[in-house]
């Protein structure tokens, strides 16, 4: 269940407890000879993520396409729902955005965020080892966005 995931918070609240543990194991003399800096820089190197980055060598693609996709007779307005299903054209765009690679992104997408917003639109992202992919689905069934609304989607 989505509730049972670690979030983003409580991973880091066991990372530092986890540090302050391993602290506590320490010798004295080991943690009064080293400075505050060094003593971070050393935890910190073990356990920690790093961020999911874009890869500034290469660059995203947009690939419009169109496609036909089945519109089941109960997705239809209600009048139109007896005519049955309904092939229905679509005009979509698939972003894909290069990623440089991260050894923790399986780690990091089975998070579950810490906070969330109501605004704004979901996408789903496709997450692969090199690429992040999504689409925005621009014209189709009840359904035709201008090309401002697009623009902000895909720079957003």
């Amino acid at each position: 269940m989505y509730l049972n995931r670690p979030s983003f918070s409580d991973v880091y609240d066991k990372i530092l407890e986890d540090i302050r543990l391993q602290i506590l194991k320490e010798t004295d003399s080991t943690i009064i000879g080293t400075t505050t800096d060094e003593l971070a820089v050393y935890y910190y190197s073990k356990k920690h993520f790093d961020p999911i980055k874009v890869d500034p060598e290469r660059n995203e693609t947009l690939e419009q396409k169109n496609e036909v996709r089945i519109i089941r007779a109960d997705q239809r307005e209600e009048f139109y729902r007896d005519e049955g299903d309904l092939p229905y054209e679509y005009e979509s765009i698939y972003v894909t955005i290069p990623i440089v690679h991260n050894a923790h992104l399986s780690e990091l997408l089975n998070m579950r965020p810490s906070t969330f917003s109501l605004g704004g639109s979901i996408k789903a992202v496709n997450w692969k080892r090199n690429t992040a992919e999504f689409t925005i689905d621009i014209k189709g069934y009840a359904l035709n966005r201008d090309d401002n609304w697009v623009i902000n989607e895909v720079q957003g």
